[in-house]
């Protein structure tokens, strides 16, 4: 404000009509309103943006695993009822072994010619048929694993497609993971903070980026089990978090 200005300001606000008076300040407090948008604009627009990820393992507490009884026959009945012969042992084999615990679910059935193929260019011709039939076992019981593999097998069962290891309910391990992101991504923001001389503030936002699928544990695939005894390792489950913040500095 130039000299005097304040004391004509004064000297005009003494002469004048009170009606007058809200016209005269109005100039001063629209500049005040303006001074503490730009001082809050500015503030606003002072934040810092970070990306932080996180891996945990865990042990998994459940096995899938895939077991098929093929069979073949001179014709497609024959090969359906030898086949269904199997499956049936099978069956019980791996309910005794799985417990009541155990889940067992048909995959696939199929029952198929097989053809001989000759080198002079005639058609194929039917030499018998193939019948196959795919199941799935889930066990919460790991443990039992190489039991209900070797029941199966020295049972009927010729095809053990493979393993997999994974958990019942996956939301506590997540939920590890991601709090374990949010933290790394938190510690980022307050480094950058401090390289340019600012303190971190309010957080603006968080946003999770992408929910990682989680990759269960896979044993070898076995085209047909011949041990006596199957060794199995559970291994362990990676779960992946990855989260982004957005933070104020003052």
């Amino acid at each position: 404000m130039y000299p005097g200005t304040e004391a004509a300001m004064n000297l005009s606000i003494m002469g004048c009509p009170k009606r007058f008076l809200p016209l005269l300040l109005l100039p001063l407090a629209m500049g005040c309103i303006a001074n503490a948008q730009q001082t809050s604009s500015e503030s606003a627009s002072r934040f810092v943006r970070a990306t932080g990820s996180a891996s945990i393992e865990v042990k998994p507490d459940q096995a899938e695993i895939s077991i098929g009884v093929v069979s073949e026959g001179g014709t497609a009945k024959a090969a359906a009822v030898a086949n269904a012969a199997e499956t049936t042992k099978v069956l019980e084999q791996l309910k005794k072994a799985g417990g009541p615990g155990a889940e067992i679910r048909t995959l696939s059935y199929s029952v198929h010619p097989r053809y001989r193929h000759d080198q002079q260019g005639r058609e194929p011709e039917i030499v018998g048929f193939t019948a196959s039939n795919m199941l799935q076992v889930t066990l919460q019981e790991i443990e039992k694993v190489s039991e209900l593999i070797d029941a199966a097998t020295q049972t009927g069962a010729n095809q053990i497609h493979g393993i997999q290891f994974t958990l019942r309910d996956e939301k506590a391990a997540r939920a590890t993971a991601l709090q374990q992101a949010t933290k790394n991504a938190m510690a980022s923001a307050a480094a950058m903070a401090a390289a340019v001389g600012a303190k971190p503030g309010k957080v603006r936002s968080v946003e999770e980026q992408g929910a990682a699928p989680i990759q269960p544990f896979r044993a070898m695939a076995m085209a047909e089990a011949r041990a006596a005894s199957t060794p199995v390792e559970p291994g362990t489950i990676e779960i992946t978090a990855s989260v982004t913040i957005t933070v104020g500095i003052e």
